[in-house]
């Protein structure tokens, strides 16, 4: 499936990188990379460098940063796909991310096991990275080895990637499209499908629904209590707190009622809009938005 527009088709991968970066320790680690690549333009919309294994939250943070509008005037590649196409990896077939495709009418496919067809564009950039930024950055390993001492922090490597994704990948004209990739994604001028606020996307996508248990005072969420007389049949019983996925009546689904306000949530089961207020002895001096919940997670990677 060729993409033949801009956004029609994401594509979503993660890769080792050949490379050492210092820890929060000074101890060199080999960090992990995770892109997700406009299948028609070649642009990069989004991608979060990290330690540890890739994971749900990891190729969440890519896909935020994918979606949203970028703090560099550099790098104009925001919106929402059509389509994500990612691998079998545990991180890419969760249940969250399943949900948080459908909360955002985003088709979610991935390649057949064991025969990745059609990823041949990003793991050419994925090439592009090992054969042109690696060698200019200490730390590089080649055969496993390291060519020079680690000297980066994740967050310097960090830098060194976005300024190569903006300032070199970026305006480099493609053979087969006759384009810079970020050219190609401007198009002739058009709009892309946003979501409606950043908060909101922040919680969909950082926060996996698990199950919860109703008490005798309310739900519990996000450190505060929810109370409403409705819930009372519900006291003892597992129940699920999601901010995203499954049909109606499957899982309890919890918003904020307002963008920026948790004071209250709305739970609507089924076809019952059912607005919770917090409960007042609960609530932080200044009150509870929800960007200081998704505060740890408002870095832009590449920021320096």
């Amino acid at each position: 499936r060729q993409a033949d527009r801009p956004n029609q088709i994401w594509q979503a991968d993660h890769t080792e990188l050949d490379l050492l970066v210092l820890d929060a320790d000074g101890s060199p680690a080999r960090p992990w990379l995770t892109v997700v690549l406009d299948d028609c333009s070649r642009a990069v919309a989004g991608y979060t460098l990290f330690l540890g294994a890739p994971s749900t939250l990891n190729l969440s943070l890519a896909l935020r940063q994918a979606i949203w509008r970028k703090t560099d005037p550099d790098w104009a590649v925001p919106g929402l796909p059509d389509v994500l196409y990612a691998d079998h990896g545990s991180d890419s077939t969760s249940d969250h991310l399943a949900a948080v495709t459908a909360d955002l009418h985003i088709e979610l496919m991935h390649s057949a096991v064991a025969r990745p067809q059609g990823r041949g564009k990003i793991e050419r950039f994925f090439g592009s990275i090992t054969t042109e930024l690696l060698p200019q950055l200490p730390g590089q390993l080649v055969h496993g080895h390291p060519v020079s001492p680690a000297r980066l922090t994740l967050t310097e490597a960090d830098a060194a990637l976005g300024r190569w994704i903006t300032g070199t990948y970026h305006q480099r004209i493609y053979s087969e499209t006759g384009q810079a990739p970020q050219q190609a994604w401007l198009a002739d001028g058009w709009l892309p499908r946003t979501p409606d606020s950043l908060e909101q996307l922040d919680l969909l996508l950082v926060q996996v629904a698990k199950a919860r248990v109703v008490h005798r005072d309310g739900i519990r969420f996000q450190g505060l209590r929810y109370l409403d007389p409705t819930l009372a049949a519900y006291v003892g019983e597992p129940k699920q707190n999601a901010l995203s996925g499954g049909p109606p009546g499957d899982r309890v689904r919890v918003h904020p009622h307002e963008p920026c306000d948790l004071g209250r949530v709305v739970d609507p089961p089924a076809d019952l809009v059912l607005v919770m207020v917090a409960i007042v002895g609960a609530m932080p001096k200044g009150g509870m938005t929800v960007s200081r919940v998704t505060a740890p997670f408002h870095a832009e990677p590449g920021e320096a």
